[in-house]
């Protein structure tokens, strides 16, 4: 069965998102992992696929993770987005708390901290999930037409 809620795994180094992938295996998160190299492929898969929780290191090359927040924000606005750095400055936090972001985690990661910040964020996922308009008609919009093409009638 594929795990019901998406999240995006984004850092520069490939080690801390082999990490997450395996924190989230070990303890069996109901949670569906692609991971990003940096902000610039995260936006790219977030246009393509989108996520129900963005997960990002703030440092990396080409666009760094507030940026990220920001463009992620305005494609999915109930997008979870859990900011983690090794940098623990004042400033990183305040803006990542006026992004929106649920938390901020510290590396290297606190195991016990990391599961309350997924528990948390897949229950805002969830209820986001349910609190979110549901029409099909939207949802199956341009199946069986051509792009661009009007629907008569």
């Amino acid at each position: 069965m594929v795990p019901p809620y998406a999240i995006l795994l984004v850092d520069d180094q490939p080690i801390e998102t082999q990490t997450v992938r395996k924190l989230i295996e070990k303890h069996r998160l109901p949670l569906r992992v692609s991971t990003a190299a940096n902000g610039e492929e995260a936006l790219a898969q977030l246009r393509a696929e989108g996520c129900d929780i963005l997960f990002t290191d703030i440092k990396m090359p080409r666009m760094n993770g507030l940026d990220l927040a920001r463009h992620a924000r305005l494609l999915n606005p109930s997008a979870q987005l859990v900011i983690y750095s090794a940098f623990g400055e004042f400033e990183y936090a305040k803006e990542a708390i006026d992004l929106g972001a649920i938390h901020y985690l510290l590396k290297p990661l606190d195991i016990e901290e990391f599961l309350a910040v997924m528990d948390k964020a897949i229950g805002l996922a969830k209820r986001a999930r349910e609190t979110r308009p549901h029409h099909p008609a939207v949802e199956n919009e341009g199946e069986g037409r051509e792009p661009g093409t009007a629907i008569s009638g």
